[in-house]
């Protein structure tokens, strides 16, 4: 809990109470590679941090998964159509690694803005900074090429570049995993090439 603490403190201040109230509401939730954490067709009913681990979240197209975010540690797991709006999940969240997460209620958290105004501010800048993430990677998708999404995402991120499955991955960029392995192939070598011209 003391993650998520520490990264709402740094959001915005938080007044000792409201530490207090969230710290008897938050709940430590485990789950195991390969479990769901929220099942598509089911109402989004909690939020969580990630203190741990790999959660995948993907939509159904033609009888196809296609992956739709990868978060890990430090990310907020949350369907927000679902939550917000109360309607069946159009996703599914799924645990890509053993995962240890703090989450809250739907309900537990508009008590908490009636209680806490304050608290508010935190959920607003978090809410910017996921439809921020969302149109970033909506603009990526449609202005770059597969190959050099790959590229940016091992520049900024490598180490989820490891974690993931291939086949997810290959999803998430919207390529076959045949493709990938080209990318990856294509990457390296070209990493390669730049440093043999550095070296020279």
């Amino acid at each position: 809990m003391e993650q998520l603490i520490t990264l709402l403190k740094m959001i915005a201040p938080m007044s000792a109470a409201l530490e207090a109230h969230l710290r008897s509401i938050i709940r430590k939730s485990t789950y195991k590679k390969g479990d769901i954490i929220l099942a598509m067709g089911s109402i989004c009913n909690q939020i969580f941090f990630i203190e741990s681990g790999l959660v995948r979240s993907f939509r159904l197209h033609e009888e196809e998964e296609i992956s739709k975010w990868i978060m890990l540690e430090n990310d907020i797991v949350i369907a927000v159509l679902s939550f917000h709006l109360r309607t069946p999940a159009k996703e599914q969240h799924v645990a890509l690694e053993d995962c240890v997460c703090w989450g809250i209620s739907y309900d537990e958290l508009e008590a908490t803005y009636l209680k806490f105004p304050e608290f508010e501010r935190h959920g607003r800048l978090i809410e910017a900074q996921y439809y921020c993430r969302s149109e970033l990677l909506w603009e990526d998708i449609n202005n770059m090429s597969a190959q050099e999404r790959y590229e940016i995402l091992m520049e900024k991120n490598p180490g989820l570049v490891a974690r993931v499955p291939n086949k997810y991955l290959a999803s998430y960029l919207g390529v076959k995993p045949r493709t990938l392995n080209e990318m990856k192939k294509n990457y390296t070598d070209k990493k390669k090439s730049s440093n043999g011209k550095k070296q020279r």
